[in-house]
């Protein structure tokens, strides 16, 4: 199985034929239509520390700019439990 932009199939596909025809015309067409990569749809961003050295991490994510408090050294979350980005290392 494979994800395709139905957007794209739509420009491509002609119009002006009655619906039999375009049944037809999809099953030909589809492998022409560019596939979408699952992980396109995954927002990515990343823990910025305020900076301040104490004996916590004072972290926010890149994109919605939830705050949150980490005891140094300890692993912060994979995701931002407000937005759902999936947080990359530096």
């Amino acid at each position: 199985m494979r994800l395709i932009d139905a957007d794209e199939l739509k420009k491509i596909l002609p119009s002006n034929v009655d619906l039999f025809m375009q049944v037809i015309e999809v099953r030909h067409l589809i492998d022409e239509v560019k596939e979408v990569k699952p992980d396109s749809f995954v927002k990515r961003g990343k823990w910025i520390e305020d900076g301040h050295t104490t004996l916590t991490e004072d972290c926010f994510c890149s994109l919605c700019f939830w705050y949150d408090t980490f005891p140094r050294g300890d692993e912060k979350y994979r995701y931002c439990p407000n937005c759902g980005a999936l947080m990359q290392e530096e």
